[in-house]
């Protein structure tokens, strides 16, 4: 049996150089998920060209695009942003970099307003395991493994 594709992370304890907020372009479409420090982004990772990930020379996530559209985000009237206090970084392991393209399946969902979005690229797991990378946006990962993202968008 073959193993499924999946992005495989770590948390690491945030420094504090990396809090991912997010922004939604209305001229691009793009939702951009990034941190205003500045710094290089040799790495990346997508999922089917939808979601890009740019990631530090430390592998660390330093920014991500969602391409869909917001007009083309499914209606979800119960998501709940998870609180947690504790801030993480997130570590793209050496393997996920040299697939550096995955094919999963994405769901974006976001409440009525879009001011809650939803994306997930695996099935929900009894096991997941929310992770702040800000006060605007908590990871979603499921045995080592990033699952998706939950996000506070001002509109």
């Amino acid at each position: 049996m073959q193993n499924k594709p999946s992005i495989k992370v770590i948390k690491e304890k945030s420094m504090g150089v990396s809090d991912l907020l997010p922004r939604y372009d209305n001229e691009t479409n793009i939702l951009e998920v990034g941190n205003p420090n500045i710094r290089e982004w040799p790495y990346g990772v997508d999922i089917d060209g939808n979601i890009i990930f740019d990631l530090d020379k430390n592998r660390k996530l330093a920014n991500f695009d969602l391409l869909i559209p917001m007009s083309m985000w499914k209606n979800k009237e119960n998501i709940i942003f998870p609180k947690t206090n504790k801030k993480y970084d997130l570590v793209f392991d050496q393997s996920t970099l040299k697939a550096k393209s995955f094919n999963l399946p994405l769901s974006v969902c976001s409440t009525e307003n879009n001011n809650l979005v939803l994306i997930r690229f695996n099935e929900k797991d009894r096991n997941d395991e929310i992770v702040k990378l800000s006060d605007f946006c908590v990871a979603i990962l499921s045995g080592g493994t990033l699952a998706g993202f939950y996000i506070e968008l001002r509109v």
